[in-house]
């Protein structure tokens, strides 16, 4: 879905590149000069020729002029809402995009001295995916974010502290938005601006389309991916993600290990072991019985030495089915029939952190259309299967 945007983002690798074939940045270090100089701290507002130059007189008075005159802020989003858990673990935070619509992004802190902070940012409003138990898709698809606004999540959170790792795994599909989200991937990992190493960096995909997934191959082959599986079988997926009836369960499997697999080759000079992170929200007489575990083991088994099964109880939201977490009796059984029965790497994830309920989901569901806020109805946006949003990343 096409949004109207008036300003521009300097984080945006498309005006970036733009300003340099122009002729108006000089050089691409120049342009990456401007990036470094703008990461820190966020300024949001409008910014006139001379606070470009002022903050990175490399760019020249010139180029701080075009700047200017089309509009490029340094912070085209802002922050509505900010909460910490009482843990100090978690901090969520709504930003509202420049024409109305919002997202949410989240940072996770792991560790005694909580120093190993990871970033999960969005990047969609909404989520064309459907998944029956997933809040986010059942807003329909609001707009794709563009790189700059995925870039900006980050530079937000990294003024509040560093961040390790950065993972693609709040509201959208990321391979739904594939061109925005591989150039943020690649400005995050540009050395001498945000210094993040790749294989820090966690993409989730629901799997809706394996072509794009052998595309990653060639454009970002370093970056750790997981796959939001949620079911043992072809017929429980097609329940809760309705995409993948388009797409065989074998198949996406194939394409998603064939990229670690790719990756594998690539390091082995370096002792690397690349794995597939496996997502599976377990749902109570859904997805959680002894059976789906057995049957979820024997899918995988021709890649158990290259997967690694995050477990997720169900954390309830409003969705229009009363799905119910598992018990967790069930759970750990589960569990020790991957781990130990079949020698999976397992994990149970608990839900990362809890703050006083706010309601960003009804806010993020509220469309600005002639002034007025209109609730965004399922359906009327293109609907198929999804993903959950899921905190993991590399530690």
């Amino acid at each position: 879905m096409s949004r109207r945007l008036e300003w521009q983002s300097v984080f945006d690798e498309v005006l970036l590149r733009g300003l340099v074939v122009e002729g108006i940045l000089s050089t691409e270090k120049r342009a990456k000069l401007l990036v470094a100089a703008a990461s820190v701290p966020p300024r949001e507002g409008a910014c006139d020729a001379a606070y470009w130059f002022g903050i990175c007189p490399d760019v020249g008075r010139a180029a701080a002029h075009v700047l200017e005159e089309r509009s490029v802020r340094h912070m085209t989003s802002r922050v509505i809402h900010i909460e910490t858990t009482s843990k100090g673990d978690t901090t969520k935070f709504v930003t509202e995009l420049q024409d109305g619509l919002k997202i949410e992004t989240c940072i996770m802190r792991k560790g005694t001295t909580r120093t190993r902070s990871t970033v999960c940012v969005s990047c969609q409003v909404g989520c064309s995916m459907a998944c029956k138990f997933c809040a986010t898709g059942t807003l329909g698809l609001l707009g794709n974010l563009t790189s700059g606004e995925i870039i900006e999540q980050f530079v937000r959170a990294n003024a509040l502290e560093p961040i390790r790792n950065v993972v693609y795994m709040g509201m959208g599909e990321p391979l739904a938005n594939y061109a925005a989200v591989i150039s943020s991937i690649h400005q995050l990992c540009e050395q001498k601006v945000h210094h993040v190493a790749p294989h820090r960096i966690t993409l989730s995909t629901v799997g809706f389309d394996p072509r794009l997934i052998e595309d990653l191959i060639n454009d970002v082959p370093d970056v750790s991916l997981a796959l939001s599986l949620h079911a043992p079988n072809q017929l429980i997926r097609d329940q809760i993600v309705p995409t993948s009836t388009k797409v065989p369960l074998h198949s996406l499997l194939k394409a998603a290990f064939q990229f670690v697999d790719y990756q594998r080759a690539l390091s082995a000079k370096k002792g690397k072991r690349q794995m597939l992170f496996i997502e599976y929200c377990m749902l109570r007489n859904v997805n959680d019985s002894e059976n789906c575990a057995k049957e979820l083991a024997q899918l995988l088994k021709p890649w158990k030495d290259r997967a690694i099964i995050n477990l997720i109880p169900y954390n309830p939201t409003d969705v229009s089915i009363d799905f119910e977490p598992p018990d967790q009796t069930a759970v750990w059984r589960f569990h020790h029939i991957l781990k130990s029965d079949h020698g999976f790497q397992a994990f149970v994830r608990q839900e990362h952190g809890q703050v006083r309920t706010y309601s960003c989901h009804r806010a993020l569901k509220q469309r600005q259309v002639g002034g007025k806020a209109t609730e965004s109805k399922p359906g009327t946006a293109p609907r198929g299967g999804a993903r959950i949003r899921m905190h993991h990343a590399r530690t």
